[in-house]
């Protein structure tokens, strides 16, 4: 998650685009893998970075599209430029995007046409991934008005009935992929 410059820095992180890319590419490559790996990205690809202000995040899709990730979760600051801008990044990634519970409180859809979840088959695994953040980090995305935009969905509950329901419909695992703090995590 929280890759969004090409750039490398001096702080953390400290390699950009190269870092990640790089880091596929070892472990997908033996002694660390007998087969390639499943790429997952948990959010915050399009802003915030210098390049993101004339790009609105373009620069990013054919990175991520080239590294390989098979499916995201969306962050708080993907939704930087605004729903329609982040539906035509959507548009322009090889791979879905997953935000299980926040709903347009309009469609009662997933917001800025995510995926609510999704079922895939892995070297001989039927998986079930879902993406899931915090409430906190929606008040920080200036494009939507909290109280008629979305509907929020606690993250714990709202985890637990797509788990029960992906492992009900025979899948082997359910991977959550959040975009949260640490101690939400762990919860």
């Amino acid at each position: 998650n929280d890759m969004y410059d090409i750039f490398p820095s001096d702080t953390e992180p400290v390699g950009g685009a190269a870092r990640f890319a790089k880091l596929v590419k070892e472990y997908s490559e033996p002694p660390h893998c007998g087969s390639p790996p499943l790429v997952l990205f948990s959010g915050d690809c399009l802003n915030p970075s210098t390049l993101s202000a004339f790009t609105k995040g373009e620069h990013m899709v054919p990175i991520l599209n080239d590294i390989g990730v098979h499916v995201a979760s969306l962050g708080n600051h993907d939704f930087d430029f605004g729903i329609e801008e982040l539906q035509k990044r959507m548009d322009e990634f090889s791979f879905p995007g997953l935000l299980s519970n926040v709903l347009d409180s309009k469609t009662k859809q997933p917001l800025a046409g995510a995926r609510e979840m999704i079922e895939m088959e892995w070297n001989g695994m039927r998986l079930g991934i879902i993406g899931l953040v915090e409430k906190e980090w929606l008040a920080t995305i200036p494009s939507i008005d909290m109280d008629q935009d979305v509907i929020y969905l606690d993250f714990v509950a709202k985890g637990q009935e797509l788990c029960e329901s992906l492992l009900a419909r025979g899948c082997d695992m359910v991977i959550a992929l959040t975009h949260m703090r640490a101690p939400n995590d762990i919860i």
